[in-house]
């Protein structure tokens, strides 16, 4: 089994750099199978969304499509969240970034009734609860 980078998945989406897409592609197809999936880790995601937006401009409805493509792909597997459609939902259809929707899913279910957050945009989700401050 083979985990991915951000790099990888951003090649393999863009196809930007093209020597770099190439060889994206053909590690995917060598390495990657229904039967033997590679692995995303949710740090991998976050940054993905993260530099879609900050380097290339992509827009809240454009990231969510990549996020569904790499969770809907029979050869990548999410690891470490139970339900990564339900968080690329809130983001879909929110106004918190990426990453405050994937970490109150995953403290969710590492057991935390909340996550504690001064983000006003993350603390309009049900897994944040916002301090006030001065």
């Amino acid at each position: 089994m083979k985990g991915l980078d951000t790099n990888i998945l951003l090649r393999l989406l863009l196809a930007d750099e093209p020597q770099q897409a190439h060889a994206a592609g053909g590690f995917v197809e060598r390495h990657c199978t229904a039967e033997d999936p590679c692995l995303v880790n949710p740090v991998v995601l976050a940054e993905f969304s993260w530099v879609l937006r900050s380097a290339y401009g992509r827009d809240r409805a454009e990231i969510a499509d990549a996020l569904e493509q790499i969770a809907n792909s029979d050869v990548l597997r999410i690891c470490g969240v139970e339900d990564i459609s339900q968080v690329i939902a809130r983001y879909r259809t929110g106004r918190a970034d990426f990453s405050d929707c994937l970490v109150g899913a995953l403290n969710r279910e590492a057991g935390a009734a909340a996550t504690a957050t001064f983000d006003r945009k993350a603390a309009e989700l049900a897994d944040f609860e916002f301090v006030p401050f001065a």
